[in-house]
């Protein structure tokens, strides 16, 4: 968590800035659940950079992530069989319902990552400390992508004013990124990180089934 605020400090602030979105009316639950994870968890995650052990050669991630893959699609092929009534016995109705979206979109995002890989086994320089990686920003960028979709049923974009001087550009998910950067303190250009995350949003959504 950010040690200069408090988890209910987080909370009361990214509330706040999501309050400024047309949320669903279905989706608060939703919402409720995703800032306790901002202000819980991703708050302290977006300023630590990968653990030495984290980073490995694409050899080995290949592996790994192979293995992910295998697993989530055995998961969602699961969830096919099982009763409804084992479904059901899952709390909260918007947590049953996606359960198997999330498991396709896991399996397109791997997917994803397998493709990405090098095909050497040259590695990346391990983090070791320092200023936080620029792929925290961009992972929490993408998160809110993502879940800005979930909670308006909305793809995040972002206009571009093509007369104004400097053409600025803004939409509710540029103003939802800069809220929350600046509500965790992160470091780096909300916009930049906003596109970035808008172009990932919509690879995904080509790989992902209907």
């Amino acid at each position: 968590m950010n040690p200069k605020k408090s988890s209910t400090q987080l909370i009361l602030e990214l509330t706040q800035a999501f309050a400024r979105l047309p949320i669903l009316d279905e989706r608060h639950e939703y919402l409720d659940r995703y800032i306790g994870f901002l202000a819980q968890q991703m708050s302290g995650v977006v300023h630590l950079p990968f653990p030495n052990n984290f980073i490995k050669k694409p050899a080995v991630v290949n592996v790994e992530l192979q293995r992910l893959l295998s697993k989530t699609t055995d998961l969602e092929h699961y969830l096919t069989q099982i009763h409804q009534s084992t479904i059901l016995a899952i709390p909260g109705k918007s947590a049953r319902s996606d359960l198997r979206s999330a498991c396709q979109k896991m399996i397109a995002t791997i997917h994803d990552a397998l493709e990405s890989l090098h095909d050497n086994n040259d590695g990346q320089q391990p983090n070791t400390g320092g200023r936080p990686a620029k792929f925290r920003a961009l992972d929490l960028a993408k998160s809110l992508a993502g879940n800005y979709r979930q909670l308006t049923a909305k793809p995040p974009t972002i206009q571009v004013d093509s007369i104004l001087e400097g053409h600025p550009a803004s939409s509710d998910f540029l103003r939802l990124v800069t809220d929350v950067f600046g509500i965790l303190e992160v470091e780096g250009s909300p916009e930049h990180f906003a596109k970035r995350a808008i172009e990932e949003f919509h690879k995904q959504k080509e790989k992902t089934p209907p």
